[in-house]
């Protein structure tokens, strides 16, 4: 009889061995490389400390590694040392984290090298951040362990200290921070900051920019340009506090201080030489009296490369920007800031589009110098004695506008073009102009032989 040949039967796979071929063959090396990546990572930050360690000390408990990228340490303790000039100061967090696009690119910089392209997100975030030390020290760095509430105490008579944030309510400790840049697009970059300080206040700012699509990224943003910017502050309860606080102080009655603490926060202003709108003071009045939120928003009125904005102060920013202001979810106004010697109005007109350009619409008497003849440039400082008188003006934008002026500031002039070209009144931005010719003059002829005879 022939012997039989047995063949091997398969055995069925089952739920175990089936866990087991995962585990062996996908998990343990996703382990394994996230092991290598967690000891890198760890070895990386410990020598970037150690360079560290010369102007201040730095413990940690523990390398943090994210499956989303996420990369940092836990429980931190920072005292600068001594001679620094935040020394005696301790700074905890429970959390401090660079967040990163991705563990795979992490995986790639690791390996390969950081990737030259901008990354598609890179942040950093703080995470119940405490500052605590000397009082003296803490009263000349209030930094880091709390986010000061816009213009704080004025009006109260007394400077912020750490002695007063506690009797505000403020325990100098579990404030958080973030800053991310996100590339949703090829030519779009985008800044998120937000900060937030419990019994005080939360900040959270948003800013778009467009960079340029190719070339080295150093030349990409060069030419990057600013498309809108929003900021809103939340009140935690530092409004009421600190009301309560300096009512008691002062003496005043609650209405009395509110008025008083909006007065003085618009003379803060002053040293740029301007106020603020009315719409900003009523909104800011609203927030510092019962809390909320207050959101200021801007766009460009035209593109803006971002190395525009440097240097533009208060009074040319409207020209520049159209920037709103509102308390809760009140209709928003223009925030625009005014010259200290020109028009203030007592409430925001419907149709203010925060271009217009506040200006002085009376002759100003005061103004000694001879007057000019016609067809002879006026200094800018002298215009506000020829308020009335028929002007042309010369632009850097290679235009001429003539009409008569009706008035003069900080930030430009306002003319009214002739009854035959339609009669519409013309803001023109001071650092646009280039000239103002007297062309014609309303001031009555007192001396034949004078110049302001001269009629031609």
């Amino acid at each position: 009889m022939a012997g039989v040949m047995r063949t091997k039967s398969k055995q069925p796979i089952t739920v175990f061995s089936g866990l087991v071929w995962v585990l062996t063959r996908i998990g343990l090396p996703l382990l394994l490389l996230y092991g290598l990546l967690w000891w890198r990572a760890d070895a990386a930050i410990e020598k970037q400390l150690d360079r560290m360690r010369a102007v201040v000390n730095v413990q940690r408990s523990g390398t943090i590694l994210g499956l989303n990228g996420d990369v940092g340490i836990r429980n931190v303790r920072m005292t600068p040392v001594d001679g620094t000039p935040l020394g005696g100061l301790t700074v905890r967090a429970k959390r401090a984290v660079i967040q990163t696009p991705g563990l795979w690119w992490l995986v790639r910089a690791s390996l390969f090298g950081v990737p030259k392209e901008i990354p598609s997100r890179i942040g950093f975030r703080l995470d119940d951040a405490s500052i605590d030390g000397d009082p003296e020290v803490l009263n000349k760095a209030i930094i880091g362990g709390h986010v000061v509430f816009p213009f704080d105490l004025a009006g109260c008579d007394t400077p912020l200290s750490i002695e007063v944030l506690r009797a505000l309510g403020s325990d100098n400790g579990n404030s958080s921070f973030q800053a991310t840049l996100t590339h949703p697009s090829s030519k779009l970059l985008r800044w998120d900051i937000s900060a937030d300080s419990p019994g005080m206040v939360k900040v959270a700012g948003e800013m778009e920019m467009e960079i340029g699509a190719d070339g080295e990224m150093a030349r990409r943003f060069a030419a990057a340009s600013f498309k809108g910017f929003q900021v809103v502050y939340t009140d935690l309860g530092f409004a009421a506090n600190r009301n309560s606080y300096c009512q008691k102080r002062t003496g005043l009655d609650a209405e009395t201080f509110a008025a008083r603490h909006v007065e003085a926060a618009s003379r803060s202003f002053a040293e740029h030489g301007v106020k603020p709108g009315a719409a900003l003071t009523q909104a800011y009045a609203g927030f510092s009296r019962n809390g909320g939120t207050l959101t200021i928003a801007a766009r460009p009125q035209a593109p803006v490369p971002l190395v525009g904005l440097a240097g533009v102060n208060l009074e040319n920013a409207s020209f520049l920007l159209h920037t709103t202001v509102r308390h809760n979810d009140l209709a928003p106004g223009a925030m625009t800031f005014l010259p200290i010697d020109g028009y203030v109005p007592t409430a925001t007109p419907a149709n203010f589009s925060g271009r217009d350009v506040p200006v002085s619409g009376t002759r100003d008497a005061s103004i000694s110098a001879p007057r000019v003849a016609i067809g002879t440039e006026i200094p800018y400082a002298d215009l506000g004695a020829y308020v009335g008188d028929e002007v042309e003006v010369t632009t850097n934008m290679n235009s001429k506008r003539r009409g008569t002026l009706q008035g003069k500031s900080l930030m430009g002039v306002s003319l009214k073009a002739p009854a035959a070209e339609g009669g519409y009144s013309l803001s023109i931005p001071k650092y646009t102009i280039v000239n103002v010719v007297l062309v014609g003059s309303s001031v009555p002829a007192t001396d034949p032989g004078s110049q302001n005879a001269q009629t031609k």
